[in-house]
């Protein structure tokens, strides 16, 4: 059996960079709701903290821009930032109309109980979108 964690210890954050922070907080904004938590700037990073609720242990969506700032080359290191979503075709349609890309259309999983796609944001960041759907 895996030993337990500490208390006060569980998942926080992601961070991606992306080309130009503002452009990137709004189209999370606007295609997910989200909203900003905080800034941070230093000499060598800006980021902006993204969170899709008030509660201040909600996990964070961190866009960040290393200063100065390196080409962004996306790797095959980690999978999508993963999104519930309560109309996935709501989401799909506002995620075109921000200017980001459907990689794979919604498609059902009834043994799962749920209807998925795949979406790249603006600096091409893999979003798989998940709505929960009945059984």
């Amino acid at each position: 059996m895996a030993e337990q964690a500490a208390p006060g210890t569980g998942f926080s954050f992601t961070k991606i960079c992306v080309d130009d922070l503002e452009r990137a907080a709004s189209f999370y904004a606007g295609v997910f709701g989200m909203k900003e938590w905080s800034r941070h700037e230093s000499p060598t990073i800006q980021e902006i903290m993204l969170k899709s609720s008030d509660a201040p242990a909600a996990p964070t969506l961190v866009l960040m821009k290393p200063i100065p700032a390196p080409a962004i080359v996306i790797g095959t290191g980690h999978g999508p930032i993963g999104m519930i979503v309560a109309d996935i075709d709501d989401v799909v349609a506002r995620t075109l109309k921000a200017g980001g890309k459907i990689t794979k259309e919604p498609y059902g999983m009834a043994q799962l109980g749920i209807k998925v796609a795949f979406v790249e944001d603006l600096d091409g960041h893999a979003v798989e979108l998940v709505e929960m759907v009945s059984r």
